[in-house]
């Protein structure tokens, strides 16, 4: 576990991961856990429901499961299917969202995932290591939702003062 500088009351604890990879038909198994869940699809398509709302993913995509309730597949996925999955437990982390999230780099967020893996699944590292990541994997998903936010107020902005073109936006 480990606890924000700035807010001793919220911490986060990582859990287990890894990183899933079939090219056999498959679905995501329904149930109910008591963690949040990470996803990031890799490759193929995932059919997943949460709570009776479905998502279709697809490569660099990002979904938040939320804790306590009922998800799993909804359809079966076929071809190549891949994609990295972490379970943690946190008591508030701080502008963390959940569901369907936006990560503009794919790139930097795959880094993340694959030295997550690498740190929890590495004799020598300190215990406390795996949250660190984790940590980090979390603050990137804050960055992309703030800076989504910021660039939605900013054209919101722009459209309620009549500046700026509002072609292609309705």
């Amino acid at each position: 576990m480990i606890q924000l500088s700035n807010d001793p009351a919220v911490s986060v604890s990582y859990l287990y991961s890894g990183l899933f990879e079939t090219q056999e038909e498959w679905s995501h198994p329904h149930r109910v856990i008591d963690s949040y869940e990470i996803l990031y699809v890799v490759a193929g398509e995932v059919y997943l429901e949460e709570e009776g709302e479905r998502f279709s993913l697809k490569a660099g995509d990002v979904y938040l499961l939320r804790p306590d309730c009922r998800h799993g597949g909804y359809r079966i996925s076929r071809g190549k299917t891949s994609f990295y999955w972490v379970h943690f437990v946190t008591d508030g982390w701080p502008g963390l969202e959940t569901g369907l999230l936006s990560v503009p780099d794919s790139y930097r967020f795959s880094l993340l995932l694959k030295q997550l893996l690498h740190i929890a699944n590495t004799p020598g590292y300190p215990a406390y290591a795996p949250d660190a990541a984790l940590g980090l994997l979390l603050a990137e998903l804050t960055a992309a939702g703030r800076v989504e936010r910021a660039a939605g107020d900013h054209w919101s902005r722009k459209s309620r003062s009549g500046s700026g073109s509002t072609a292609g936006r309705s």
